[in-house]
């Protein structure tokens, strides 16, 4: 998936914020909120790309309305909307001209005890994981109990992998912002910045990353990745990155230092979190090695 992609907004759903014919940047890796214009797919014809601003989102579903709830066809209609559907944070409309510029959030009115329809609950899985404790008495584990860390360590390697990526993402924008100006071109304007970036001049391809290379279990991240991005997010937001023409050249190597450490130190745990997989796999060869445990308990244990 791009990570960058232009769209068309079509129909009057939008108004005032967006009209038709209005053209727009869309953002993959920015985080949506509540509030915030978003590029989804229809869930009932996922060719079609709509236009609408969030409502509620939570770890599986995104909720989302129309500005103008008159002429919309939106979650009132067809429902929540997987969020696998989400194709990112809309941030700049480029056309017309005249009325170019950054979409703000327009968050909305929220009632006493409405925080929780939309905040995260926090990751506690990785802290736990990277606890000095967490394999003591290994060789006492049941088989089921084996398994279950492995494929719960399994599940927080690929969230660490995922949000690592969009660092490097991230920093590869920042980096080539430097680049840029060093070469004397001076800082980039926004529209210059989304044309490498779908030309795939800004990205690199991290085709072997440091430390370990391997392939990923699971094809997509699962909720662990939320606390992730929030990480990700208190240290550069995705906003910053559409400012980053604005910036000095002292703010901008600011930028690419923050986003290099947070880099070290997702790729840190990550190690850390391979370590222990690599643990509980050998107990569990080890065990089959030694008889202490046979296909038989594959059908005999609670799964």
């Amino acid at each position: 998936m791009r990570p960058v992609r232009r769209l068309l907004v079509e129909g009057q759903s939008m108004r005032p914020a967006l009209l038709a014919g209005d053209r727009v940047v869309v953002l993959r890796w920015a985080r949506a909120r509540p509030g915030d214009v978003v590029a989804i797919r229809d869930p009932r014809r996922p060719e079609r790309i709509l236009v609408k601003r969030v409502e509620q989102i939570d770890r599986t579903t995104v909720s989302v309305l129309g500005d103008d709830p008159g002429a919309s066809t939106d979650s009132r209609h067809f429902g929540p909307v997987a969020r696998r559907l989400l194709l990112g944070r809309a941030v700049y409309r480029y056309f017309p001209t005249d009325r170019a510029g950054r979409l703000p959030a327009h968050a909305p009115v929220r009632s006493p005890g409405d925080e929780d329809r939309y905040d995260f609950p926090m990751l506690t899985s990785l802290d736990r994981i990277l606890d000095d404790d967490y394999l003591a008495g290994l060789q006492d584990f049941g088989m089921h109990e084996v398994r279950a860390r492995r494929d719960e360590c399994q599940e927080v390697e690929n969230a660490l992998s995922y949000a690592r990526r969009i660092t490097q993402g991230r920093l590869d924008i920042v980096g080539a912002e430097i680049g840029r100006r060093a070469g004397g071109q001076g800082p980039s304007d926004l529209a210059g910045i989304v044309d490498r970036l779908e030309k795939g001049e800004m990205l690199g391809e991290h085709s072997r990353p440091e430390g370990f290379g391997r392939l990923p279990v699971l094809l997509a991240p699962g909720s662990e990745v939320d606390e992730l991005i929030t990480e990700i997010e208190q240290t550069v937001e995705a906003d910053v990155l559409e400012r980053l023409p604005e910036l000095s050249d002292a703010e901008v190597r600011e930028l690419a230092s923050r986003l290099e450490e947070l880099e070290r130190s997702m790729s840190s745990r990550r190690r850390a979190v391979f370590e222990r997989i690599d643990a509980l796999q050998a107990e569990v060869i080890r065990r089959y090695k030694s008889g202490a445990a046979n296909v038989d308990t594959l059908l005999t244990e609670p799964s």
